[in-house]
């Protein structure tokens, strides 16, 4: 019992501890990441394996990407209930935001930006 008070004291510290300076990198991060992301599937020049899956399992359920953000969010939140059993000490702010700000955030540069280009 006192293992899992431990484990929990250290999530929620995790998840509070951090300045606005270190929030403001972590969302301009994930929209680096999220833009590029975009860039690379529009470029067709290959993405990272769990882009491409989601990508993939977007275009087989509905024929384009525009399941891409769902999808993004719940392979995530299944993924992160895993990882809150096996080891929650690696969750922090950092996951939480980029399994839901991703996603989206490459569906919107996708849409609004990439397509418009072509």
């Amino acid at each position: 019992m006192e293992s899992f008070k431990n484990n929990a004291k250290d999530f929620f510290y995790h998840l509070t501890h951090f300045t606005a300076k270190q929030f403001f990198m972590m969302i301009i991060g994930n929209l680096i990441l999220a833009l590029g992301l975009a860039m690379f599937t529009n470029a067709a020049l290959g993405n990272h394996t769990f882009h491409t899956m989601v990508y993939a399992l977007s275009g087989l359920i509905r024929g384009d990407a525009s399941l891409y953000g769902t999808l993004y969010w719940i392979i995530n939140i299944i993924l992160f209930i895993i990882v809150m059993f096996l080891d929650r000490k690696y969750i922090g702010l950092g996951s939480i935001v980029t399994a839901f700000c991703t996603g989206p955030f490459v569906r919107f540069f996708h849409h609004n930006f990439i397509k418009k280009i072509k």
